[in-house]
């Protein structure tokens, strides 16, 4: 690695958080650092060092043995807009490349200017646009079902393969390990999900069902309409266990959401908004194969 990189040592721990404690959701940073903490194989922080003191730091993540993912990248105030994040993104390239890793990836806001400029430099693929919402299954009460709905499971490799290649659907994964990142359906993975039983069929669209601790993640593969997705979260709230907890998350491509994107105008509001019962956060994917 670069002599200005280096491995996070515990020893850093107090001057990360005096840098990015008035940054952008600091949080997510202590939080990937304690998740660390518990997995130190899987996700290595990673600080951009000069002049003895810590200007930047970036988590490399194991998605799996073949994929890697940036995440909670943090440029210290002074030396924001000064190639830092530019230089070290490329770096990390190196390192997934000298890991013997044939892809890696990161997402961003689609207001983020800076970092789709970057992605844009370093050559990374924009491999797609994605909303992600967040429900507190609480609020799940509110819908009134119209039509009720059975799960058919698919389990042969070569339906879903033909279903993402006739409508032109990247196979992309999302998934909360540990944050929000995105995972290729290679054959392999593509198997292994299909093993866990996560796919299935919704008015004959795919879907994924995973569950994430106390949260449960969909990825919608197709469009669907707003009284669809009523009736899925309606009857979803039914068949839950009673005092169950945590949060409905769907992953829907931004091409596909406008069904979605009713649902959620109908139950936010400034209480649920405050509250954080629902959430909408817009994101795009980049990749690069080393």
């Amino acid at each position: 690695m670069d002599e200005g990189i280096r491995i996070f040592n515990e020893r850093d721990s107090e001057e990360i958080r005096g840098f990015t404690k008035d940054l952008y959701e600091s949080g997510y940073i202590q939080y990937l650092l304690e998740y660390h903490r518990k997995h130190p194989e899987r996700t290595i922080p990673f600080v951009f060092e000069g002049k003895s003191q810590i200007k930047a730091i970036c988590f490399f993540h194991y998605s799996n043995d073949r994929d890697g993912w940036l995440m909670g990248m943090r440029v210290k105030k002074e030396y924001q807009r000064s190639g830092i994040a530019a230089q070290f993104t490329d770096k990390m390239t190196t390192y997934a490349r000298e890991e013997g890793l044939e892809w890696i990836g990161l997402n961003t806001s689609f207001r983020n200017k800076s970092v789709q400029k970057i992605c844009k430099r370093l050559q990374f693929v924009r491999n797609g646009a994605y909303h992600i919402f967040e429900f507190n299954i609480i609020i799940l009460k509110l819908l009134k079902q119209t039509n009720k709905f059975s799960l058919c499971e698919v389990s042969e490799n070569n339906k879903i393969e033909s279903y993402f290649k006739k409508r032109r659907i990247g196979r992309y994964l999302f998934v909360i390990d540990p944050g929000f990142i995105w995972i290729r359906l290679t054959d392999s993975i593509l198997k292994k999900t299909i093993e866990k039983r996560s796919f299935y069929l919704f008015r004959n669209r795919i879907i994924t069902i995973q569950k994430w601790g106390k949260n449960i993640v969909f990825n919608c593969f197709g469009k669907w309409s707003f009284i669809e997705y009523v009736d899925f979260l309606a009857q979803l709230y039914k068949e839950l266990p009673e005092g169950a907890k945590g949060r409905i998350i769907f992953c829907v491509r931004k091409c596909d959401s406008n069904g979605i994107n009713q649902l959620y105008n109908k139950l936010a509001s400034p209480v649920t908004l405050e509250k954080g019962d629902v959430e909408r956060s817009n994101w795009y994917l980049y990749g690069k194969y080393l």
